[in-house]
């Protein structure tokens, strides 16, 4: 890596989409990689 690199971000959050007996819901939550700005 280098100084001049892209940097990113790992951002998380729960799972508020589904309810919580949805077979979408997932209790981990949601996980987001963002560029760092």
């Amino acid at each position: 890596m280098t100084e001049d690199a892209p940097r990113w971000v790992l951002r998380t959050g729960p799972c508020d989409r589904y309810d919580e007996d949805d077979l979408f819901f997932n209790p981990y939550g949601y996980v987001r990689l963002t560029r760092e700005k």
